[in-house]
């Protein structure tokens, strides 16, 4: 058996297959799929993680309104100070939240790998 970075492989691997896997790699149109359906997945991160970022941005913008609305009726006498606060404490807690999740998704978004340049959307 043969050591290759650290692991030993089969004898039989290193004579039946090796021959098998130059071929692969020497096939022009099986690199060029694999090529293909690389630069795909690279491409579709962005766009799932700009799609989850908008959707939290809505839910903190009902938030926000949920809050707006609470502080309207508190000013205009139909809440009482004491469940204007346990309701305004609760829905900033939930905007902390969100803010942090926004945090998240788009540290994840600017981290994400793009598609070389000119092969957006390159697909098979």
């Amino acid at each position: 058996m043969r050591a290759l970075h650290g692991h030993t492989l089969h004898p039989r691997y290193d004579s039946s297959n090796q021959q098998d896997i130059k071929a692969m790699f020497r096939d022009e149109q099986f690199i060029a799929r694999i090529h293909a359906e690389a630069n795909k997945r690279l491409g579709t991160e962005k766009p799932i993680l700009e799609k989850e970022i908008g959707k939290v941005e809505a839910q903190a913008a009902k938030t926000q309104a949920a809050m707006d609305r609470y502080f309207e009726a508190f000013e205009a006498g139909t809440l009482t100070p004491e469940l204007c606060d346990e309701k305004v404490r609760d829905l900033r807690a939930r905007l902390e939240e969100l803010e942090g999740k926004k945090r998240d998704l788009e540290a994840r978004r600017k981290e994400a790998p793009s598609p070389p340049a000119g092969e957006e959307g390159a697909g098979p």
